[in-house]
């Protein structure tokens, strides 16, 4: 993120400042799940990310995410 950060970039001109938001999902074959939940589960993580200011990581594990939608639900 350093990297894309310290980029100097421009556009028309104009200096544009760039950041990285990551999501990442963790998947342990040992704690059940797939690859669609895998898939979910970054997807989230990404635009937690992005929700919290950007330019910033998010690891979510698939083994909490039923706990995480049991949560978010009640």
């Amino acid at each position: 993120r350093d990297a894309i950060r310290n980029q100097q970039t421009t556009c028309d001109g104009s200096p544009v400042k760039l950041t990285a938001s990551v999501g990442l999902g963790v998947y342990d074959p040992a704690g059940g799940g797939n690859a669609s939940t895998l898939w979910s589960v970054a997807d989230n993580a990404l635009y937690a990310a992005k929700d919290a200011g950007r330019d910033c990581v998010i690891i979510a594990h698939v083994a909490d995410e039923p706990q995480r939608q049991l949560d978010e639900g009640s």
